[in-house]
């Protein structure tokens, strides 16, 4: 029997018993290219416009008298995906692929890429550079969000096919260091959307293809799930009604818990650890604020989701899918949470019962809202 047949069998075999297995990825590659990376010549396959981007930044003599006004970024999760970058706005310039040392890569904390230390070890990635402070600023604050274990640390990278290899690019990473906090989400598989994304993004900037075969796609991960089968908070059986400034209200009221909207029920979960990761995410992003539908969308990227421009486009589909998703996150967090509330509006109690239009509307007021209060602050 072949190696390759047993090969076949062993990856069925594991996804049967729910053990590590592959997804079926979409692979590009481009022209062979030999690179030095790090001192260690090996063979890889560069996409062309990475190559164009390498040759660009090095020879462009603006961009190598930046300095420290240059803010470089080496990204090792769903950001090195264009389509990720498009979705979140993030404005970056001169990607291309580069491999970080002394660090590895794990999935092994609440299923996402987290670069630690490692020796010996290395992390391959893109390194991109931020077209503005301000727009690296939003990254962090969206990015690290509430993990507070997670450090931004300057490293020192070196690009594929880098015409002058042995210097390397100042950038910075996140790092996962110091401990964990007891009830943050520990051994969780990844999701399978998830690594889709890291895959594609580095295949499509010409990251070594073992380092993406036995780094990723080997990775346990939890299937996708589609329309009509995705999770749901459990709900009161009577939902109280509620208008947006009692909502706020309640929100001020409160230290032992944490309300977020979706569409337009409000949900309650209780936090008995204010350090857990989650716990300290939804305070940040969506604790007192408007529709979360929006936020999840532009972050949690999911290719199979209906594209939209606008916050005005999402539809249910939308907003059940992004209950799902967070449905997902909190439970890796260990965390729980209600549908206990309807947003209605002010005096006319417009709310689930009138339909899409109702929805749409109420949403309209809760951005108007939200925008006021931004402004006052």
């Amino acid at each position: 029997q072949s190696r390759q047949s047993k090969s076949k069998k062993a990856s069925s075999s594991h996804h049967n018993a729910t053990m590590p297995t592959k997804a079926e990825f979409s692979i590009y590659t481009g022209p062979e290219a030999e690179a030095k990376v790090s001192g260690v010549r090996r063979t890889v396959r560069l996409q062309p416009d990475a190559l164009n981007a390498s040759e660009q930044l090095r020879e462009d003599p603006i961009k190598k008298d930046e300095g420290e006004d240059a803010i470089y970024f080496f990204g090792t999760g769903p950001i090195v995906n264009p389509l990720v970058r498009k979705r979140r706005g993030v404005n970056v310039s001169g990607e291309r692929a580069a491999v970080l040392s002394e660090y590895r890569i794990t999935f092994a904390v609440g299923g996402i890429a987290n670069v630690v230390q490692g020796r010996g070890c290395e992390v391959h990635g893109v390194v991109m550079k931020f077209d503005t402070k301000e727009g690296w600023e939003e990254y962090k604050k969206i990015e690290i969000g509430g993990r507070e274990n997670e450090a931004v640390r300057p490293v020192d990278v070196y690009a594929y096919n880098d015409p002058d290899p042995d210097t390397p690019i100042r950038a910075h990473v996140f790092v996962m260091e110091g401990n964990i906090a007891k009830d943050a989400p520990m051994e969780q598989p990844a999701e399978e959307r998830y690594l889709k994304l890291i895959a594609d993004g580095l295949k499509f900037h010409g990251v070594d293809e073992d380092y993406i075969e036995y780094q990723i796609m080997s990775t346990e991960y939890i299937p996708s799930r589609k329309t009509g089968d995705y999770y749901k908070f459990p709900s009161r059986s009577k939902l109280a009604a509620i208008t947006f400034d009692k909502y706020e209200a309640l929100c001020r009221d409160t230290k032992d818990k944490c309300y977020f909207v979706l569409g337009e029920y409000v949900f309650e979960m209780p936090v008995s650890n204010p350090e857990n990761p989650g716990a300290m995410w939804i305070r940040g992003q969506c604790h007192g604020k408007g529709d979360m539908s929006w936020i999840i969308y532009k972050i949690r990227i999911d290719p199979g989701i209906p594209e939209i421009e606008r916050e005005e486009d999402l539809t249910p589909q939308h907003v059940e899918w992004a209950e799902s998703m967070t449905y997902e996150y909190l439970s890796k967090c260990n965390l729980s949470a209600t549908k206990c509330y309807r947003l209605v509006e002010d005096g006319d109690g417009v709310g689930a019962n009138g339909g899409l239009w109702a929805l749409l509307c109420c949403r309209e007021s809760f951005r108007h809202k939200l925008i006021k209060k931004v402004c006052r602050e």
